[in-house]
């Protein structure tokens, strides 16, 4: 017998087939009507935008309603809002102790509660950032995770009735395959069936496995995959998906790039609809990825021997793989004062700080997200808050991190009395340029090879640094991404 509430169910299913509105209105009648399980979906949705404006506030406030129901599907999303900030203060402790609360309750059957509910929650309603760390936790402490998210989507797969039963089923066979391996071909029938049935996102995972799979000289499947990749009729705004769709657009179609850059920064800004918030700060964010891949500063060699002994590698070099935020009064009015919050999800901590001075109209203001925090390796989210309440978001994904971020030239740099010393590492370069902020070569040096010390004249270095007016030089290696230099 199956006692999944219709509204709840109704509304999961319109989700799958990328009716979100829908699903959101379904899931506020099934909470207005006390339904828990449509009250903790309902603020899965606030928390991802779906159908509705991404406001974490809203999902904190669904959430702590629930725990005041002493309903356990409140430890899930406590457990997320912790971890993440969503609407609160980042907080391990509060985080961890929610998720161990989740993990006990939702082992077995919950009073009250459906087996569907209780299933697709302990599947995928733990947020992805969190996920993340936890599996991060458990690989580098040994220490199985509370919750084996594998099993618990085979699990799901297998007793589901929902209309996403054969992505579930794709989704468990994926996580079941070894890393590296090949994909298996079993996949491809249930992913067609889901394609052919209209569901959200199918046809951006068959493109995906098509295309990872065809022969090189497979023209035809290879376009079919592209074209199943870009399909609009049932894809989501989400942020990997576009990221890959820019990655498919041809390098002289310039319109479709702009256009599908447009669409990531409205994901990012705004969730998966695109929906403003009532109180959203009224601006436009616009990112662009740092121009620079890192710093070195250049110790002596005695210097650079006390650090690398004492294993402060942050002392030695610095990564900036974060992008740059330019900020765009939209208002009518000038900003003051703006509070700055950087969160690194997954209970990595977060940062405040305020932007001091006012924002015109029309205005711009550049934020060097480097400058404020570090990459730790999962999603970060950047806030901006008024003083009167309003504020803005946007929210790099992980994913996307990973794909704009630029490696630093493997290399160790110290100088002597006389010289600037560069010992490559990792690899052989076949050129590196020394280079003044402005462009100007100060030092060509060809075909270095890996763990070889090469060198070039310090005085001569530091001379052109004083006639450019500068203090730090530029390395770039085989016309990469430069990296920045400081002799100490």
């Amino acid at each position: 017998m199956n006692t999944t509430p219709t509204l709840f169910r109704d509304g999961m299913n319109a989700s799958m087939y990328g009716k979100l509105e829908e699903s959101a209105r379904m899931f506020r009648l099934g909470h207005e009507q006390g339904i828990n399980e449509c009250t903790a979906q309902l603020a899965c949705c606030y928390r991802l935008g779906h159908g509705v404006p991404r406001d974490y506030n809203e999902y904190f406030k669904l959430a702590t309603e629930l725990e005041q129901k002493e309903c356990p599907l409140a430890y899930c999303l406590l457990a997320s809002a912790y971890a993440d900030g969503l609407g609160c203060q980042v907080n391990r402790e509060k985080a961890d102790s929610y998720l161990k609360r989740w993990a006990e309750a939702s082992a077995a059957p919950i009073p009250g509660i459906s087996d569907e509910c209780r299933r697709h929650m302990r599947c995928y309603d733990l947020s992805e950032s969190y996920q993340q760390a936890l599996e991060y936790y458990a690989a580098n402490t040994g220490e199985p995770p509370l919750i084996d998210h594998d099993a618990a989507m085979r699990d799901y797969a297998e007793h589901t009735t929902l209309a996403d039963k054969p992505l579930a089923q794709v989704l468990a066979l994926q996580a079941s395959t070894p890393q590296g391996a090949p994909i298996p071909p079993a996949i491809t029938q249930p992913l067609e069936q889901a394609y052919k049935d209209g569901l959200s996102g199918a046809a951006f995972l068959l493109g995906m496995k098509l295309l990872l799979s065809c022969d090189e000289n497979d023209e035809a499947t290879r376009n079919r995959a592209l074209a199943l990749i870009n399909d609009e009729e049932h894809s989501l705004e989400d942020v990997s998906e576009l990221v890959t769709k820019l990655r498919c657009v041809q390098p002289d179609d310039e319109e479709a790039f702009a256009a599908l850059h447009n669409r990531l920064m409205r994901s990012m800004q705004y969730g998966h609809s695109g929906i403003p918030r009532a109180d959203e700060l009224p601006c436009k964010l616009e990112m662009t990825p740092s121009p620079y891949s890192g710093v070195f500063y250049v110790y002596n060699v005695e210097k650079a021997k006390h650090f690398i002994d004492q294993k402060q590698w942050h002392e030695l070099t610095r990564p900036l793989p974060l992008p740059d935020l330019t900020l765009i009064n939209t208002d009518t009015k000038a900003f003051g004062n703006l509070d700055l919050r950087i969160i690194a999800e997954g209970t990595l901590g977060e940062f405040t700080t305020t932007l001091e001075g006012s924002l015109p109209p029309g205005e711009k203001q550049g934020i060097y997200l480097n400058d404020y925090s570090e990459y730790y390796n999962n999603t970060l989210r950047v806030e901006l808050h008024a003083a009167d309440g309003r504020y803005s978001t946007i929210r790099f994904e992980k994913a996307f991190l990973d794909t704009i971020a630029e490696p630093m030239p493997p290399l160790q740099l110290v100088h002597d009395e006389h010289s600037l010393i560069i010992i490559p590492r990792d690899t052989d370069i076949a050129k590196l340029q020394i280079l003044t902020s402005d462009g100007t070569k100060i030092a060509e040096l060809n075909n270095l090879c890996r763990d070889e010390a090469v060198t070039t004249d310090l005085w001569h270095l530091k001379s052109c640094l004083v006639k450019a007016r500068c203090d730090a030089f530029l390395i770039v290696c085989n016309d990469g991404i430069p990296a920045i230099g400081f002799i100490k």
